[in-house]
Formats: structure tokens, sequence, C-alpha cells
């Protein structure tokens, strides 16, 4: 196989033929398939076939700033030679119109979730001038039955053709909820109806964004069947003739194809001996050259996976990996979306004990949570109820985390663990106010830092969430302890009455103002002792004896008897009765 051609740091992966290997070619622009050498990702390069050149490098840049879950992050353009290019994120998933042709009866509130997608990404794009093509926008799965639409015709190459934004989506959604086939009349629920015609018409994109939000369709919690999951771009390339199951000698049985998201991991069976395995499918050679994938058959770190077979079949190339007893980082943050900062925070001090083992090597893997794993040595019962149970991390069985070290397909396609969108500030400001961040954003600014060499910043994070899970603990065990003596450094929270009597917010009071007030002394120091002034002069039997109101009423109205009997002697010795 010829060399890569290169263009500046990005390798041009090849078509079968030995041709670049174009993704999309219209009358304007030719984009094709690459790999950043970089960033160790794969990209999409797009290039001007014919127009303004100038025009085509101001649009790029525009779309530059524009940083979106729903929009291909573009971080690179300009000219080269004759030509200009722009370089955004590969999105492996499959264009909305090829997928409306062939999928149906998709929960309605999953088809506005992801028109909502698209509409923000829409706006975002229209505010900086440009005009993008939403019915290329291309849907990428994001977990085991979740997809999300991203766009990416950004409109750099000309101007999108002017649409009503509302019309499309309209027809989008129609088209996705329908349940009966293409000739016959379609059929889809009441509701859909409803918010299709609030939208035909619009070409307001904040309006409608508005309807879109306002929409209150079902989602389908259980997401998208096997059917109706979208095809990706690589797997139609890889798989044009073969299977990869079909290059597996005799004695392996697959036993589930894709593992986790992606179609180019298998659990097989070992024949012979009944062992699990873990396949891989890695890239030809034509797309990305073997030597960058870290490929250690006998790695001399203990916390990195050994490969325990490695087959070539023509362009194919697949590892296998032993399974052990466990699960990845990425099945756990996909159960627990969110959790403790203590959780988090414990799992990342296990997770940099082991970066910093691997790193001391020459090897230092780009990690993504799909690569790395929980392994439970002496666990002997089935895992599966830690994640969908939810239990605590505190409560697990004892663990080690081990790092796969060569690159997979899922690790060089997922933009969700790419740089993450936003700055460390936003998180770490979020962190420090206690606000429930979900753990896959916590994760992915985590390794983040580290990939990209600030330790300081990563180290950073995990304090701030172990004092995120200290001030948790604290008010847990205020809670369960009762009138246990209360940390002074804490924000208390005031009575009225407190207020009153000088205890202001947070303000520490001197030592006179204190030892001269025996309430505030017990509530701002917790002083439980006992020769407190409190308690001087109420014995024991008085604090326990029992409210009877029939009895206080009997003893009132006898003081008040005697009263009046004392007046009415006073008034009869003075000479005074005569008015009685």
């Amino acid at each position: 196989m010829a060399e890569l051609n290169h263009f500046r740091k990005y390798a041009i992966a090849q078509s079968e033929e030995g041709d670049p290997l174009e993704i999309v070619r219209d009358e304007v622009r030719v984009v094709c398939l690459g790999f950043d050498t970089s960033r160790h990702r794969f990209v999409e390069i797009g290039a001007l076939i014919q127009g303004d050149r100038e025009v085509f490098v101001s649009r790029a840049r525009k779309a530059s700033s524009v940083r979106h879950p729903a929009v291909a992050a573009v971080f690179d353009y300009g000219k080269e030679d004759d030509s200009c290019f722009y370089v955004a994120d590969f999105v492996d998933g499959e264009i909305i119109s090829d997928y409306v042709a062939r999928v149906k009866a998709v929960a309605p509130g999953t088809v506005v979730a992801w028109l909502l997608q698209l509409a923000e990404g829409y706006a975002l794009l229209e505010a900086e001038g440009l005009e993008p093509d939403v019915s290329s926008a291309r849907l990428m799965m994001t977990d085991e039955s979740n997809s999300s639409m991203i766009i990416v015709d950004h409109g750099i190459s000309k101007p999108g053709k002017q649409c009503r934004l509302g019309d499309e989506l309209a027809d989008q959604l129609e088209a996705l909820t329908n349940y009966q086939d293409a000739e016959e009349s379609p059929v889809y629920p009441p509701e859909v109806e409803s918010l299709s015609t609030a939208l035909r018409g619009m070409s307001d994109t904040r309006e409608v964004v508005e309807v879109l939000e306002e929409s209150v369709l079902e989602f389908d919690p259980m997401g998208l069947s096997s059917g109706q999951h979208p095809r990706l771009i690589l797997e139609k390339q890889l798989f044009r003739r073969m299977r990869p199951e079909h290059v597996l000698p005799d004695r392996y049985s697959v036993i589930q194809r894709a593992g986790e998201v992606s179609p180019y991991e298998s659990i097989v069976e070992d024949g012979a001996n009944g062992e699990m395995f873990r396949v891989l499918i890695l890239p030809p050679e034509r797309i990305i050259p073997e030597r960058v994938l870290d490929i250690y058959e006998e790695p001399e770190c203990p916390s990195l996976i050994a490969i325990s077979a490695f087959w070539k079949h023509q362009e194919f190339r697949l590892i296998a990996e032993l399974m052990e007893p466990g699960f990845s980082l990425s099945e756990w943050l996909d159960a627990v979306p969110r959790c403790e900062a203590g959780e988090i925070s414990s799992i990342l001090l296990s997770l940099e004990e082991v970066i910093r083992e691997v790193s001391a090597g020459a090897l230092n893997p780009r990690l993504h949570p799909a690569d790395i794993f929980f392994v439970f040595p002496e666990a002997e019962d089935d895992l599966d109820y830690l994640l969908s149970e939810g239990v605590p991390v505190s409560q697990w069985p004892d663990y080690e985390l081990i790092v796969r070290p060569h690159r997979t397909i899922r690790a060089l396609t997922d933009i969700t663990f790419g740089d993450v969108p936003g700055g460390a500030d936003e998180v770490f400001e979020s962190v420090k106010r206690g606000d429930w961040v979900p753990s896959e954003l916590i994760v992915s600014w985590y390794l983040n830092l580290w990939r990209r060499g600030l330790v300081h910043q990563a180290e950073e994070l995990v304090e701030t969430l172990q004092e995120t899970r200290s001030t948790e603990e604290a008010v847990n065990d205020d809670g369960a302890a009762g009138s246990e003596r209360p940390d002074r450094e804490k924000k208390l929270v005031l009575s009225p009455i407190a207020e009153a009597m000088g205890i202001i917010g947070d303000d520490p009071l001197s030592d006179d103002e204190i030892n001269s007030n025996p309430i505030a002394r017990q509530i701002w120091l917790g002083d439980d002792s006992d020769d407190s002034p409190l308690e001087e002069g109420y014995p024991d039997e008085l604090q326990e004896e029992e409210f009877n109101p029939g009895e206080k009423a009997v003893k009132m109205l006898f003081v008040l008897l005697a009263a009046i009997a004392v007046a009415v002697a006073i008034a009869h010795c003075s000479g005074k009765a005569f008015w009685l």
C-alpha cells in the first residue's frame, strides 16, 4: 500500500481504488476523510472546487466561532496554493434525508429532540451570517440506543438555499413519525399533526425553537430499536464485500456483534476453552497507518490491556482482548449520568494513578472512556446490577482500572470526547456551586486536561470535587446526628429570633458577645456543656413533667378565687364593704 498523501498535518484516507476517500461532492466543493496527526482524530477536509475563495475563507472563519453539540466543530481553515479549505470534526453518521427514506415510526418525542438540536444549531450559524443546509445533517449514535443530530454543512462553500426552516422541520417530523409505507397514506399521532401545522410557514428561527421547546410530545425512554440505528459512513466503507466475523478462525463464534455503541467491536467465544474475547476492527492501512495505532501485543505496564490475538486478512485487521469481569467507564457514564461529587472524585483519583503509571513509560495513550475499564478480580457473580441499580462506588467490590493502549475506531470518531466545547472555568464554577454537573462532562474535561498536558488543572478539578464532597458529607452528618456540634465555619441558617439577638449572617462574634449571650453561645458554638446558664435552675423532673391542660385550668381557678377572697377580707376590715 502506498504511503498516504498528506495535506499539512492531515493524512488523506484512500478509497479501495486508491483515490482520496470522498464523503461529499457537489458542483462547488468536495469533502474528504482525513486523519489529524496532532489530535489523533478523524476529520473532514472540505475544499472549494469553484467559487470565490475570499468568501469561502470568510465563511469558514465565521463557522469556526460556533461551538454547539449540534454543529460539527470547524477548527482549521485557510488557503493552500491554488485552493482553499476548512477542517471539521468527522461525523460518522447517516444523512438525515437518507435516514428518512428508510426508517419510520420513530417516537415523536425523540424526533422533536433531534429537530430542536437542528433549530438551535441553525440559529447560531444564522447569527454568523451563514445559511446551513439542514437536510444534509447527519444522525450519529451517542449511546446504545440514542442518537444526536449534527449539522455538517455550515454554508461555507456557498449560500444555503433560502428556505422556511419551519417547513423543512415539519416535513422531517411527519416523515419520521409516519407508521405507513411510502406508497400508503401517512399516519402519525394527532399531536404530531398539530405541531407540524404550527411549524409550517415559520421562517423566524427563534419562533421555531420556541415552538419545539414548548412541545410535550412523549419521549421514548427505551430509545431507538436496532433497526432504527443510523448507518455509519466508515461501516459502509469497511464492510462492502465481507464482514469481519468471516475473518475469524472457525474456533471463534460471535456472541454479540457490536459492543456498547460501535459496530466495530464484537464479543466472541473461543470454542476450545470457553473463554470470552472482545474483538476490535482496526481501520485498514488505506485509511490510517498501522504505526499510529500504538499496538503493543505485550505491554510492560500491568495497567495496559494485552492483545491476545492479531489477525490480518486482505485489508481487515482485527485484534482480540481477553474479557475480564467488569465494565467500561463509558458504560458507567451511560448508566449513571449524574452522581455525587464524591463518587466521581474517587474514580478520578484512581484514574490519576493509572494515567501516571502509564505515562511513566514510552506510551502516552489518548484515553477515551470506552477504553478505560473497571475490573473486579475477586468478583464471581454478575456485575450488571452495579450499573442497573446505580450502586454507589463506595459499595462496589474491590476493583482495578486498566486502559487500552491502542487506538480504536470508537475513540477516533467519537466527537463527544474530543475537545470539549466550552471552558474549564464554567465546569469549575458549577462544581464549586454544588450544581448537578453531568458526570460525562466532568470526566470529559478531566481527560481533556490530561491530553493537553494541563495536569495541575486536572488535579484542581479533583480537589474541587473533594471539597464539594466534604460539604455534602457535613450536611448529611448533621442531619443524621441531630444535636451534634456543628462546624463553626459552616454557613448557618439562622432563625429570625437568632438574628434579633445579634447573630447576623456569617459575621463572627467577639468572645465577649458570645460569653455574654448564652443563647448565642449555644447557637454559634454548639455549647452543650453541663454548666450552661440555660440549664441552671431547671431540675430534670420539671423537664419531664407532662403537660395537662385540664389540671392547669383547675389550678388557675383556685388561684383566682383565693385572690377574690383576699380582696373581700381587706375591704371588710376597712369598713368599706357596704357596696358588697
